[in-house]
């Protein structure tokens, strides 16, 4: 493996920035290589590339693979193949505040786990998987808020809504949507239902609202209101 040079760098997806950002490659490995069949051996040669870089903006450290398929007999022809990024890219990026929820929440740690393997999982297209995951975030909301004996084996996932409604950790309204996310939940982990990634992405905004809700804007205004100014007498 050699050193990059220290001024090169190419664009790459960030998921914690999100979108594409420059990134400095910190280490590169190239391997060329001729094809096993001699009548393409003489005119064409493979090269991988492995990298290490480092996003220029958050310094968040990814590896990217991909090959060069050179061609000789006609002149020098270059085909790249398309790179691969580890981390995978990830269009919806887990929202900053996540990090907040082990402060707030006995389940935090783990909800932060789940969430992570929901969002990695709705990237690559293992949409039922995405679907029981958002599930299961919400199943770790009933335990956090409510306690196991509320929610044990025997009670249905509606059952948990309507408990957590009791126990005014959600709204009349937001059981109702909610419901929606059970319901989608219920159907990938019995019937093997895929749901489209528009409806998933609906499903995470509105998972993704009630854990702010619930969790963070309490915080937030808890800890700003003492910077309003007090009325004068």
């Amino acid at each position: 493996m050699r050193q990059a040079q220290k001024k090169e760098s190419i664009q790459v997806h960030c998921n914690q920035c999100g979108g594409l950002r420059w990134h400095r490659i910190l280490q590169e490995h190239v391997q060329a290589k001729q094809p096993a069949e001699a009548i393409l051996a003489d005119v064409l040669t493979v090269v991988n590339i492995w990298q290490i870089v480092s996003c220029k903006g958050c310094e968040d450290v990814k590896f990217r693979r991909y090959s060069q398929i050179e061609e000789t007999h006609f002149g020098l022809n270059t085909t790249t193949t398309m790179p691969e990024v580890y981390p995978i890219p990830s269009s919806r990026a887990l929202p900053g505040w996540l990090s907040q929820l082990p402060m707030v929440m006995l389940e935090g740690n783990r909800l932060i786990s789940v969430l992570k393997d929901t969002y990695a999982a709705m990237e690559i297209g293992a949409y039922w998987m995405t679907s029981i995951g958002l599930r299961t975030a919400l199943d770790l909301v009933a335990l956090d808020k409510i306690g196991l004996d509320k929610t044990g084996a025997n009670r249905t996932f509606e059952e948990k809504l309507k408990a957590l409604r009791r126990a005014n950790v959600i709204t009349y309204e937001e059981r109702r949507l909610l419901s929606f996310l059970i319901q989608q939940g219920n159907a990938s982990a019995h019937e093997a239902y895929q749901p489209s990634r528009d409806a998933l992405s609906t499903a995470m905004t509105l998972l993704e609202n009630t854990l702010y809700r619930v969790y963070i804007l309490p915080r937030e205004i808890q800890k700003h209101t003492p910077d309003i100014p007090r009325r004068l007498a």
